[in-house]
């Protein structure tokens, strides 16, 4: 897995003209889920709703590659809203997304998880309150309409979750988590996102300049 993925990266960074993206699959999900599940397990705190309360427990190393991915916890699929899908399906990877990024801003208190996703901000639609750094809302409709298809690992950064206007336009959207080895930060991001062609360029941009725009994020 881990082979093939980096593959798959040098020749995106390399080849703009005909990008080759990892598609939403077992190994793609998982990235977003094993950074939900260290957030959850090291601050100790639900990253879930309480209208989602289900959302609770972990199942050990789900069909994941544990060389690549490290001793991870990750949701049971039966808790998800559609347990007929793969848990790692755009519905359900959709679902958690939104719900973690739900219960940041009800908690008001982001400092533990910060301590460990160091989420910077997230760009949306304007919203009545902002807390600390976070505008707009996230909702598991607008999540699952704007898709998460697509996948690349760039190097730099730390965790960032952000919508940026550029992407809003044509139903884009980013999730930056950091990559993790064998539980350990190893100082790069991935992100989930859907990327339309008139966009490459702007895209283009964020690869080739990656220090400085972790620097500016």
């Amino acid at each position: 897995y881990k082979n093939h993925i980096f593959k798959l990266i040098t020749e995106t960074e390399l080849d703009f003209e005909k990008p080759k993206y990892l598609t939403t699959n077992e190994v793609t999900s998982a990235f977003l889920w094993n950074a939900i599940a260290d957030a959850r397990i090291q601050s100790k705190s639900p990253l879930v709703s309480n209208n989602c309360h289900q959302i609770t427990s972990f199942k050990q190393d789900l069909d994941i590659p544990p060389t690549l991915f490290g001793n991870h916890h990750v949701f049971t699929s039966h808790y998800l809203p559609n347990s007929s899908l793969s848990p790692f399906s755009d519905e359900n990877v959709a679902f958690i997304a939104a719900k973690l990024h739900h219960e940041m801003r009800e908690q008001k208190s982001l400092e533990s998880i910060n301590n460990t996703l160091n989420i910077i901000d997230y760009y949306g639609a304007p919203a009545p309150s902002r807390i600390k750094g976070f505008r707009g809302d996230l909702s598991f409709t607008n999540c699952t309409k704007l898709g998460m298809d697509k996948v690349i690992i760039q190097q730099q950064a730390p965790v960032h979750i952000f919508h940026r206007p550029a992407f809003h336009t044509a139903g884009g959207f980013n999730f930056l988590f950091p990559l993790m080895e064998d539980g350990m930060w190893k100082g790069g991001v991935r992100a989930i996102f859907r990327l339309h062609k008139q966009e490459s360029h702007y895209f283009q941009r964020i690869v080739t300049n990656s220090l400085r725009f972790a620097r500016f994020l």
